[in-house]
């Protein structure tokens, strides 16, 4: 199962609503459904894909418009509706019964990435980890959120929370790319009545306390933020003039 959250705010001008809805459909359809259900030809990830779309922001009509079912890109597309904002934990939990039957990836709507999908999966499964966040080296880390994995992969601190058991060899200093493979383990680490929450913020500090397997999966590759109508537009630019050519297209 794949998990699309889409992220926004409240409170958008014209140009801001204009470029959410062109990151939202721009990342969904250009990094296409079926790249994130299939690789190489054979099925990767079987069950259906879900968006979470706050319902109360103008442009979700039209996400959901343009992508209806997903029938015409070989998926199928089931939406959550938030009539308001719950935030990436909150999201998760409220479709909790579509994703409780085993791993899942969750991709938030406002980044743009170069990876192979199926090679993070891969690695999630060979280390038996709880969730597996996809991680890169960044300049602006600590503005992101720093991250730090031991010598074997092992998120050992996030934020400025630090698990329990002691870290193997040279600490590596990260940030989060916005992608994640998770177990439905998570769902133990999360409570309704703190809706809305961050997964960033509440649960995977308390799933490191717990001692829970967190992996971290480095990427080099290509990444950029599209969550403001610059880093879009710069994007596209880089995109258009050939600059930057992602694999899937």
């Amino acid at each position: 199962t794949a998990l699309w959250e889409g992220s926004a705010k409240s409170r958008l001008s014209q140009r801001e609503r204009r470029s959410a809805i062109n990151s939202a459909l721009f990342f969904v359809l250009k990094l296409p459904c079926c790249r994130l259900c299939k690789s190489r030809g054979r099925a990767l990830l079987a069950r259906p894909i879900s968006i979470s779309s706050p319902a109360y922001l103008d442009f979700a009509d039209q996400v959901e418009e343009y992508l209806g079912d997903g029938a015409r890109f070989g998926v199928r597309i089931v939406y959550s509706r938030e009539e308001t904002l719950l935030d990436t934990g909150g999201g998760l939990l409220r479709v909790r019964s579509f994703l409780d039957r085993g791993a899942f990836v969750v991709v938030n709507g406002d980044v743009l990435i170069d990876l192979r999908l199926d090679e993070v999966v891969r690695f999630h499964r060979q280390r038996g980890a709880a969730a597996t966040l996809v991680l890169r080296k960044d300049a602006a880390a600590d503005a992101y959120g720093t991250i730090c994995t031991d010598a074997h992969g092992n998120v050992c601190r996030f934020l400025h929370h630090e698990a329990p058991r002691v870290p193997q060899g040279k600490l590596e200093q990260y940030m989060f790319t916005g992608v994640q493979v998770l177990e439905p383990t998570v769902f133990r680490y999360m409570d309704e009545d703190e809706v809305p929450f961050g997964i960033t913020r509440l649960t995977y500090p308390r799933m490191l306390g717990a001692a829970e397997r967190l992996s971290g999966f480095r990427f080099d590759g290509e990444w950029q933020d599209l969550g403001t109508p610059e880093r879009l537009e710069s994007a596209d630019r880089r995109l258009r003039r050939g600059a930057w050519k992602p694999h899937f297209l």
